[in-house]
């Protein structure tokens, strides 16, 4: 009888064993995280800092597993793949989007936020916008970080707008081409890779990109100025599908949404240290970094006015209010 009571309570004890571990593996929740951008590139390195930290936080009830290099999802697609739930959450790139709508691309004008504290001040104008039009999309934004300021390299010093008068410019796309017009110089759209050939063929002899960039493609080998005008930072944003989140447990979202306002603020520290750590590495290969004259940056700023001006022509009444803001 003895016997009897003991596996009984042994069998208790087990089935006990087995719920409790049964509701723990309930908990327990996966997301795929899609990024666009290599394991050593600082918003990769950020995102997954991020996903470590809601790990820790969750106690490994929530798992980020975080592939980068666009080796899951193209860069351009990685939205499309959050809203439709291939992927439940990913790192975007908002101007990628400014031909769906003016809001995503704002912060791509030259000179309209020059340096980190002008560009911190557009996000918190341009973030409500944002994360409207992200929730119409099904997806919810977890933090922004930029990329480091852009400049102007070139092949000779440039004093004032006119120096680029007749220049032929290497733009990336249409903002910095339209930028380029209204220097009165020549655009030509050359993709990162062929930054350099470009370059040394004579097709272009200026080009606006960041310091990051200048050390990818060793622009010490082509240029000889790099103008530190900060002209605008870009912005990535880190979203998620926005029933993936709901779905969570209470304490499970605000885990999340704790460790995301972490990562902004490292996101944003990151980005500041590279663009350091950037400029410094073009200095050491000879490249000469020129702090821009007080004419140059007037007339840039001029430039950037009216760019701006012709954003608001397609954001509207909701886009001039945007713009009286910032001016204010």
């Amino acid at each position: 009888m003895k016997r009897v009571k003991a596996l009984a309570v042994g069998l208790s004890v087990l089935a006990a064993v087995a719920l409790a571990a049964g509701a723990a593996a309930a908990q327990q929740v996966r997301w795929i995280v899609a990024t666009g951008f290599a394991e050593t590139n600082f918003q990769t390195q950020n995102v997954r800092r991020f996903a470590e930290d809601v790990r820790a936080r969750t106690n490994g009830r929530l798992e980020m597993v975080v592939h980068s290099g666009a080796s899951l999802v193209r860069l351009p697609d990685i939205l499309r793949a959050v809203q439709t739930g291939q992927v439940q959450a990913g790192d975007i790139l908002l101007f990628l989007y400014g031909n769906q709508d003016p809001f995503f691309e704002i912060d791509t004008i030259p000179f309209v936020a020059v340096g980190y504290d002008e560009a911190r001040r557009l996000h918190e104008l341009q973030k409500p916008h944002l994360e409207r039009r992200l929730a119409e999309r099904g997806v919810r934004p977890l933090f922004y970080v930029p990329w480091p300021g852009q400049g102007i390299v070139s092949q000779r010093q440039i004093s004032s707008a006119q120096d680029l008068r007749g220049s032929r410019m290497r733009t990336a796309g249409q903002t910095t081409a339209r930028f380029a017009e209204l220097l009165g110089a020549a655009p030509t759209v050359v993709q990162t890779s062929e930054i350099s050939q470009a370059f040394f063929t004579g097709l272009v002899d200026s080009s606006i990109y960041s310091p990051t960039t200048a050390v990818d493609t060793q622009a010490w080998d082509y240029a000889r100025f790099f103008h530190n005008t900060r002209a605008m930072h870009s912005k990535d944003a880190f979203v998620v599908n926005r029933r993936a989140f709901d779905a969570l447990p209470e304490d499970l979202r605000r885990a999340v949404l704790e460790s995301a306002a972490i990562a902004e603020t490292r996101g944003w520290e990151m980005s500041q240290r590279r663009e350091q750590e950037a400029l410094q590495e073009i200095r050491q290969h000879g490249l000469q970094v020129v702090e821009p004259s007080e004419q140059l940056m007037s007339e840039l700023r001029r430039v950037g006015d009216r760019m701006l001006e012709e954003w608001v022509q397609k954001a509207g009444a909701e886009g001039r209010a945007l713009r009286d803001q910032l001016r204010r």
